[in-house]
């Protein structure tokens, strides 16, 4: 069962519940000039801003082009108070630029000021370099100039000796993490080389069987017809691993918003049941495994890795805290955020317990969540399926 968890593929994560959101988005604003009113109801970091429109719905905005102190640095605090003093509770117009996972980018005017270009003056952003070549070449001269200014006045962030824009520091972090997860891929590959010349006298050689073929499990589910997640099956994917006898019932996918402290992350979680069907495969560390099981996995997109560090997973149904221990994690790089992807091993019992409590909260490492009926629902129709 380990193979099975361990070789899933992150590579074309397309989850649908993204994709409808992104569509019926980009269907409300069909004409990307277009200004769009309403008042700053909530101001969640020093460049992100939630506007509620006079239909009643939100938008989450990004500002374009601007990049802010990283919690971890100093004046991430300040600056996101310095938003706040310019716009909370304000009328202001959006002119949205592009889509993102979970918000939009784009202008925030206030009287008709530039709120992006007002956080560059202010001393309270960093002109975002990286981004420069998608931005208009008059845009970006005033921006630069206005940048320019605050440098030489050595306002906010020009004031702090030594401190790094935010995409610098980024970096960092995310080569500081592969060291770690180098230094510990090395100390297992010593252990367990040490552990097999130790048990190599006692041990029989064992037939060489063909590895299992990667499984993905959030990528093109709607390429086939029988993964289709309508109430005609419940809101279950089937499928299979091509050129293997592996197969699966796995639940369509919900999302959740989970914070930890001040910092939030969109997660979505599936539920699965595989299947060996009889065959036999090798894992990564060299051990025959075959048979059937239960996994649950969550998918998690965020501005900055948060998971590797910290990532136990404890599910409390009622009150019932039920441990899963440590995810097997993988992560990739996007352009603007990082995915992370955490499974957890666990057992028809867990899932009927999960399934049937009247309230379920999640703690993923530092981070904490509730989870809802519709997510129930499925896991007992997963096991419908799968179990007697």
């Amino acid at each position: 069962m380990q193979q099975l968890i361990k070789e899933f593929n992150r590579e074309n994560l397309k989850p649908l519940v993204f994709i409808t959101v992104v569509l019926l988005l980009l269907a409300a604003t069909a004409y990307p000039q277009r200004k769009f009113g309403g008042k700053v109801v909530e101001v969640v970091d020093g460049k992100t801003a939630v506007v509620q429109v006079p239909t009643g719905g939100k938008v989450t905005v990004v500002l374009q082009f601007i990049e802010i102190p990283e919690p971890q640095q100093p004046l991430y605090q300040t600056v996101k108070e310095h938003l706040e003093n310019l716009i909370l509770g304000k009328n202001v117009e959006f002119l949205p630029i592009r889509v993102l996972y979970a918000a939009s980018v784009g202008k925030i005017f206030l009287d008709g000021t530039d709120i992006s270009q007002q956080m560059l003056r202010d001393g309270a952003a960093w002109y975002a370099l990286p981004e420069k070549s998608a931005q208009d070449a008059s845009e970006s001269g005033v921006y630069l100039a206005t940048e320019a200014q605050a440098k030489t006045e050595k306002r906010g962030v020009w004031s702090v000796d030594d401190i790094k824009p935010a995409w610098e520091f980024r970096a960092d972090q995310i080569e500081l993490a592969r060291q770690a997860q180098r230094a510990k891929s090395e100390r297992e590959a010593l252990e367990l080389a040490q552990a097999q010349a130790l048990a190599k006298a006692n041990t029989p050689v064992k037939p060489k069987i063909k590895p299992a073929l990667q499984l993905d499990m959030w990528s093109n589910v709607s390429d086939s017809a029988q993964m289709n997640p309508t109430s005609d099956n419940g809101g279950l994917l089937l499928g299979s691993v091509p050129n293997t006898s592996i197969s699966y019932v796995m639940t369509a996918g919900n999302f959740y918003d989970f914070a930890s402290g001040d910092v939030k992350a969109k997660i979505e979680s599936r539920s699965i049941y595989a299947n060996t069907n009889g065959g036999q495969y090798v894992n990564s560390k060299g051990q025959v495994v075959s048979g059937a099981g239960f996994i649950i996995g969550f998918l998690a997109e965020s501005e900055k890795i948060s998971f590797a560090e910290s990532n136990d997973l404890t599910i409390t149904a009622d009150k019932q805290k039920l441990n899963l221990g440590k995810a097997l994690r993988h992560s990739r790089q996007m352009p603007y955020t990082v995915q992370e992807m955490l499974i957890y091993k666990t057992d028809a019992k867990t899932l009927a317990r999960i399934a049937a409590a009247k309230n379920l909260e999640v703690k993923i490492g530092s981070y904490a969540g509730k989870l809802d009926g519709d997510y129930q629902l499925r896991i007992k129709n997963l096991l419908a399926m799968t179990t007697d």
